[in-house]
């Protein structure tokens, strides 16, 4: 095969095994970490933006929501405290009345018992009169001293049937006054007794209602507090999530400084620039050497592969972060093992030979893809 053919095939091998088996792994301090944790403390804060807002928008409701049942408990008591008010006004307007109707009985009672009384007392006098018998009346009358004498007893015989008759009428009239002044005043007991029940009925209603607005205070508040409490913890997650962003970007931006980027990578090789007129694919360079001279990593980073290619022999791949590698070929050895970290400058090999001669072969990639090494060296 001859040496254009080999430069051609080593040129794509090495370019496939960049881009599909030995991509540069990131590392824990990588620009690609540090961006992926930023987007991801990005995403946490949009999440925790969202919940602060839906928390907010959710306590401003039970806000509103508790105060209307706030207002309503206020009127409820105020209704409440009118009922009981109502309440014990027709209570004492029916012990009022109670009373009155125990009064009434004993009048009445007391008046049953003078009836009592003068119809015995009358009862005594019609028998003594009948045992006196109408003769002893008119001897009664005979028996006067003279005339004035005989109509005085006329009279006082007349008086006596008189003043007892005039006492019954009144105790009689006033007994029925009575009656009908308690039947009156059971009367108003029953109308006051239905009032009573009434009001008391009315103010069971407002009660009622007076706990279930304050369950339902009771309930809104405690949701309120819920909902505070999330929207408290979505704000300290948005401030969390703010800090690690601001602290992420520094890192970032600190860590972007010290990347390699194409006009800060130095020359792995002090010898010349080869240019063999075969055209060398991946943008990779030809830099001619003595054999056995010493290869110098082009940026800090780290090996994330060492293995032999055909017509590349000996190829150390570099991974620098932010998607950045640099690749090492036509080594003669390699000084250097994977997962080694090393500086700018460090040694990670020896030249040897390639199908064009004694030289080393230089490329850079970014994201699996080949930039420019000669502009990269300033060549």
């Amino acid at each position: 095969m001859s040496f254009r053919a080999v430069a051609r095939r080593a040129a794509f091998l090495l370019a496939l095994a960049i881009v599909f088996g030995a991509a540069p792994a990131a590392p824990e301090t990588s620009l690609e970490r540090l961006q992926r944790e930023m987007e991801a403390s990005r995403r946490e804060k949009e999440a925790a933006e969202r919940a602060y807002q839906e928390a907010l928008e959710e306590l401003r409701r039970i806000q509103g929501a508790r105060q209307s049942a706030v207002a309503r408990l206020v009127r409820a008591r105020a209704r409440l405290r009118l009922a009981e008010s109502r309440v014990r006004r027709a209570r004492a307007n029916l012990a009022e009345v109670e009373a009155n109707l125990k009064l009434l009985a004993r009048r009445i009672a007391d008046l049953e018992g003078t009836l009592r009384d003068l119809r015995d007392r009358l009862a005594a006098q019609a028998r003594a009169l009948f045992a006196l018998g109408e003769r002893a009346r008119v001897e009664f009358l005979l028996s006067s001293r003279d005339a004035t004498d005989l109509a005085l007893r006329a009279r006082l015989l007349a008086a006596v049937s008189e003043r007892n008759a005039a006492l019954i009428d009144s105790a009689v009239a006033e007994n029925l006054a009575l009656q009908a002044a308690r039947a009156e005043a059971e009367a108003e007991r029953e109308r006051r007794r239905a009032i009573l029940v009434e009001l008391e009925s009315a103010r069971r209603e407002v009660e009622a209602e007076r706990r279930e607005l304050q369950s339902l205070v009771n309930r809104l508040t405690a949701e309120e507090k819920r909902a505070a409490k999330r929207r408290d913890e979505a704000e300290a997650q948005i401030r969390r999530a703010a800090e690690r962003i601001r602290a992420l970007a520094a890192k970032i931006e600190e860590l972007r400084n010290r990347l390699p980027t194409p006009g800060r990578f130095r020359r792995p090789v002090s010898g010349p620039r080869f240019v063999p007129d075969v055209p060398v694919g991946g943008g990779g360079i030809y830099l001619e050497v003595p054999e056995g001279t010493v290869v110098r990593a082009a940026a800090a980073g780290e090996v994330i592969s060492v293995e032999t290619f055909r017509g590349f022999g000996t190829t150390v791949i570099l991974g620098h972060g932010g998607g950045y590698s640099t690749v090492y070929g036509n080594l003669r050895s390699a000084s250097v093992a994977v997962g080694e970290r090393v500086a700018a400058g460090d040694p990670v090999g020896r030249s040897g030979r390639s199908p064009f001669g004694p030289m080393l072969f230089f490329s850079i990639y970014r994201d699996g893809r080949a930039l420019d090494a000669a502009a990269a060296l300033g060549l």
